[in-house]
């Protein structure tokens, strides 16, 4: 009975949110108490392009400057403790957690239009392992994973009622992601496949509003990467010959294991809800299922990525979810089993969170 009252649906949206920020303050405490934080070499780079953004002495890295969002926001919480750039780098990502909880709980409340479905899907996301093993280190995926969760809630509540100030707005946060990183690529391409296939519109206002998406983003995008031309001599297309070089050099790494491998743990136990959820595709809406199918089919870019690793195939993540979310709502009646079954996902993410540097050698040996 308290399980019913507390995910009651009549409760305000405020006391769910509060709830996502506690749940997501355990889940950063757990993580940042228990695993160490890992100097990599894109850490390093980071941290350098942020120091020369502050005019410190850093190495110049310009490809770190096409995506300029992650070194400017290292470099602005640094400010705040005395020019210490390893602590405004994790600053900056504890906050993007933050609001990356947030933006989940809206992305899920806005497809399924119900409170309690929306918490179990934020559940699930804010324990995702490269969530908490790669955003809550030192990285800068976090902050554009937020800006593709808040456009492909965006693609959501266009799909439902196309007004302009959503096409804007949306856009805007597809622009803004890529400044961060490229994930939100996708969310415009899942924009894209809305406008063209739109009912009961017009050929030329079809190409109408994805000009409007497209002249957003190629603004906004393209001034920063004139800057960085300018300054560096290095654009977009001498940043993808080094990320193609991954696919190309022969590397073992590139392989049907390691591509499979990295999408399991992307979602872990998750995935069994998200397989329950497909064989109950048919009990959601025909408006749903074509907002699924245009989050799916961009997904198939992430096979011709240069490099393998859960942390680039998260953007999948989404998707996995809301049926995972679906196949838990509809073959699960009790709200208790429901918390028990998104409690066991959560528990699996964690447990593989601290042992996986142990276990995945051992289980690459066996397998």
């Amino acid at each position: 009975m308290m399980t019913k009252e507390w995910l009651s649906a009549d409760r305000p949206h405020f006391y769910f949110l509060c709830a996502v920020f506690l749940v997501a303050a355990v889940y950063l405490f757990l993580r940042l108490n228990f695993l160490p934080l890992v100097m990599s070499t894109d850490s390093f780079t980071y941290i350098e392009s942020a120091q020369e953004l502050t005019g410190g002495v850093g190495a110049p890295h310009p490809e770190r400057f096409l995506k300029p969002l992650g070194p400017l926001g290292i470099a602005l919480f640094a400010q705040l403790f005395h020019g210490n750039y390893l602590m405004g780098f994790l600053v900056l990502n504890i906050v993007c957690y933050f609001l990356f909880g947030i933006a989940a709980w809206y992305f899920f409340r806005e497809f399924f239009r119900d409170n309690a479905a929306a918490f179990y899907g934020t559940l699930i996301l804010l324990s995702a392992y490269p969530v908490l093993k790669y955003g809550l280190d030192l990285y800068t995926d976090l902050g554009s994973w937020l800006f593709y969760l808040v456009a492909l809630t965006g693609v959501i509540a266009y799909a439902r009622t196309p007004t302009r100030r959503t096409l804007v707005l949306t856009s805007l946060s597809i622009a803004v992601g890529l400044l961060w990183k490229e994930y939100s690529v996708l969310a415009g391409c899942a924009l894209g496949l809305v406008l063209l296939t739109q009912p009961n519109v017009s050929v030329t206002e079809r190409f109408s509003r994805v000009g409007v998406l497209a002249l957003t983003v190629l603004l906004i995008s393209g001034v920063v990467q004139f800057i960085v031309y300018a300054k560096f001599n290095f654009t977009y297309l001498d940043w993808y010959r080094i990320g193609a070089m991954g696919m190309t050099s022969g590397s073992t790494e590139y392989s049907p294991w390691f591509i499979g491998k990295s999408l399991f743990a992307v979602s872990l136990l998750g995935w069994v809800f998200a397989f329950l959820g497909l064989m109950r595709l048919g009990r959601l809406s025909h408006e749903d299922q074509r907002i699924l199918l245009w989050f799916a089919l961009p997904l198939l870019a992430i096979f011709f990525w240069g490099y393998v690793s859960s942390r680039l195939y998260f953007v999948v993540a989404p998707l996995g979810a809301l049926l995972a979310v679906h196949g838990l709502m509809t073959y699960i009646e009790s709200k208790t089993y429901r918390i028990l079954a998104v409690s066991a996902v959560v528990l699996v993410n964690f447990a593989w969170l601290f042992t996986s540097d142990s276990l995945r050698p051992l289980l690459s040996s066996i397998l």
